[in-house]
């Protein structure tokens, strides 16, 4: 028989038992174990080496990770935990409370009343050249003098060229992404910037802002995208527990 421990997904302010039906993993009934005023969000599971998981299995795991504190944060608030925590006894449990009590409240008290939004920006990287040639008096004398060349003398004014727009555009996208985060960081209490999926991606940033606040959220983001209508391509994900602004 496999051996039994408890997953944690996150740890939250409560005293009182509560359960939250079967939406842990391998569809286990969620609960709470406590320590003081705090309480850790568990489950009951198989003691696995997650890591030894095929990649579907891994995948239907960390989705059902992210859900349940998901679903948590709808009465609390939550730090969540890394994915693939196991303690093998509930006591142990008890013991991973009380050691990190004080780092549990600090990021409590940090998050109180707040979620995680991401926020991800994408551009046209062909349409802001075509712009950038149209109106860089620099780039146009250069284009033109490349076609009126050739042989060595064309490749060297081409090389030219291409280092100019190369910079011209990292300059470009630099200040794109300066005017989005400092646009947003009004609403923010804390943001960080996350490593970029996609090519066409500028930006992807994750802001630490209170709950209340999601409705100004959304009006800017409207704005900016009005703002950059034809240029820039928007899209918000929140509210999420504040994985990326806490770390125990």
């Amino acid at each position: 028989m496999t051996e039994e421990g408890k997953y944690i997904y996150s740890i939250i302010q409560e005293t009182q038992d509560r359960k939250f039906d079967s939406i842990g993993i391998n569809n286990r009934e969620v609960s709470l174990v406590h320590y003081k005023d705090i309480s850790a969000v568990v489950s009951s599971t198989p003691i696995v080496n997650f890591d030894r998981l095929d990649k579907k299995e891994l995948i239907s795991h960390v989705a059902t990770h992210q859900k349940v504190n998901e679903e948590i944060m709808k009465e609390y608030d939550v730090v969540p935990m890394a994915f693939g925590i196991i303690a093998p006894l509930t006591s142990e449990v008890s013991r991973i409370l009380e050691k990190a009590y004080l780092q549990f409240k600090t990021a409590l008290e940090k998050i109180k009343g707040k979620a995680e939004f991401a926020v991800q920006v994408w551009w046209n990287p062909q349409k802001l050249l075509e712009e950038l040639v149209s109106i860089n008096p620099e780039i146009q004398k250069l284009k033109q003098e490349a076609s009126s060349k050739k042989g060595i003398l064309a490749m060297s004014i081409k090389l030219k060229l291409g280092k100019l727009i190369q910079k011209e555009v990292e300059v470009q996208r630099e200040a794109f992404v300066k005017d989005i985060q400092v646009f947003l960081n009004s609403l923010s209490h804390d943001s960080t910037s996350n490593k970029l999926i996609e090519d066409d991606m500028i930006a992807n940033f994750s802001f630490l802002i209170e709950k209340a606040k999601e409705p100004e959220l959304d009006k800017k983001m409207q704005e900016l995208g009005k703002k950059y209508e034809g240029k820039l391509r928007f899209k918000y994900i929140g509210p999420m527990p504040p994985y990326s602004f806490v770390n125990i």
